[in-house]
């Protein structure tokens, strides 16, 4: 199954889920973490919240 979500998109669906740190930079770049999950990086972005999401999400083991 092919997703296009952008950044802002795959963070409210992660913060459904799970806590989500969401940290970003002097410009639009953004970084989204769990630290429930060894703070591992989930996704990225250049483009804000609504630029592209550059992590792969796996949707079925997160809502499992």
């Amino acid at each position: 199954m092919s997703r296009e979500n952008t950044f802002g998109q795959d963070v409210e669906f992660l913060n459904q889920h799970v806590q989500t740190i969401v940290l970003t930079g002097d410009d639009n770049c953004k970084l989204a973490c769990v630290a429930a999950w060894q703070g591992r990086i989930m996704t990225s972005t250049c483009g804000g919240d609504d630029g592209d999401s550059f992590g792969y999400l796996n949707h079925n083991a997160i809502t499992s």
